[in-house]
């Protein structure tokens, strides 16, 4: 990139070379149900607003540094990352099912607050890079089955009664 913010022709075709048609990022925050709040790759350029919403049969969704998106309903999705800096809010009754696809389906270098429900394929690959932060915000619930990275956090608040599942893992 150039002191003047404009890309080098090589770095360009790179950029355009690793992103697949299909694929989505994050172009302000926003709930994932506002298609406002999504870019979508046509295999040239990025087009805003999103003409659908990013899901499992898409390619890469990125929730980009500096954007917070919150869930409100109930989504599946496959090859999820959630830059530094990025937050992805699940929001109490909503439901975020990471489905079993190429690489890590769900990345996290960012942070996930989790109010509702993170469901996963049983073969889904979840990673919390180091850095990244779970806020795990209510009572019960289950935490997901993942690769926490050394330096990763994960943080339990609204605990009353019932334990989260899965809270046995390898922190």
């Amino acid at each position: 990139i150039k002191s003047d913010g404009t890309e080098r022709p090589a770095m360009k075709w790179l950029r355009q070379y690793l992103t697949s048609k299909n694929s989505f990022r994050s172009a302000s925050s926003g709930n994932w149900e506002d298609l406002n709040t999504w870019e979508e790759y046509d295999g040239t350029t990025w087009i805003k607003p999103a003409t659908k919403f990013p899901d499992a049969f898409g390619d890469l969704i990125i929730i980009q540094n500096g954007h917070t998106i919150t869930l409100n309903s109930k989504d599946s999705v496959d090859q999820i990352s959630i830059a530094q800096g990025g937050k992805l809010i699940i929001a109490k009754g909503a439901e975020l099912k990471i489905k079993d696809g190429n690489g890590v389906d769900l990345s996290v270098g960012g942070i996930i607050e989790n109010y509702g429900t993170i469901k996963q394929d049983s073969t889904a690959t979840i990673s919390f890079q180091d850095g990244s932060k779970y806020y795990h915000k209510q009572d019960g619930g289950e935490i997901p089955i993942s690769l926490w990275a050394s330096g990763s956090t994960i943080e339990f608040d609204s605990i009353k009664t019932v334990s989260p599942k899965n809270a046995n893992q390898n922190f």
